[in-house]
């Protein structure tokens, strides 16, 4: 079972095992979200130069930018995100690893108070190499709201 860890804004959150326990859930800190309305700035903006666009096919969706590290232990995963219509975000978020051979992978989960959620980073013991899929997805669903293929 693949162990994961949850960080938001920098600080340490909580962890899980992939085992049927499901990561914590937390509120972005005030320093990883902006006020309601706020789309100043670029979603890239403070995530590492190569992070990517996350596709959307829902005008529900998420507009989200993603980079993945590949690390000694697995990988670390940050992304920032706008939800649709500029509206405030409602409910909890999971982030979504599929490997190769379809396995999903709940890397992290959180709660969205505002327009937007930023700097947030996760990390896993998934080895990059075996990530085929990363997907945003409601808490309560597998409904995708954002998706990129690697």
């Amino acid at each position: 079972a693949a162990a994961v860890v949850l960080l938001v804004g920098g600080a340490g959150l909580g962890s899980a095992l992939r085992a049927g326990v499901s990561a914590p859930v937390a509120d972005p800190s005030p320093a990883s979200s902006s006020p309601a309305g706020d789309t100043s700035g670029d979603l890239s903006e403070g995530l590492p130069a190569d992070a990517v666009s996350m596709r959307s096919d829902l005008d529900e969706g998420v507009t989200a930018k993603l980079a993945l590290t590949s690390q000694p232990w697995g990988t670390r995963f940050d992304w920032s995100c706008e939800y649709a219509g500029g509206g405030v975000g409602q409910g909890a978020y999971d982030l979504v690893a599929i490997e190769d051979d379809g396995t999903r992978t709940v890397v992290a989960t959180w709660g969205a108070g505002q327009a937007e959620s930023r700097l947030l980073a996760a990390t896993s013991s998934l080895p990059m190499d075996r990530i085929r899929t990363v997907q945003i997805t409601p808490s309560d669903s597998d409904v995708v709201l954002a998706s990129r293929d690697l």
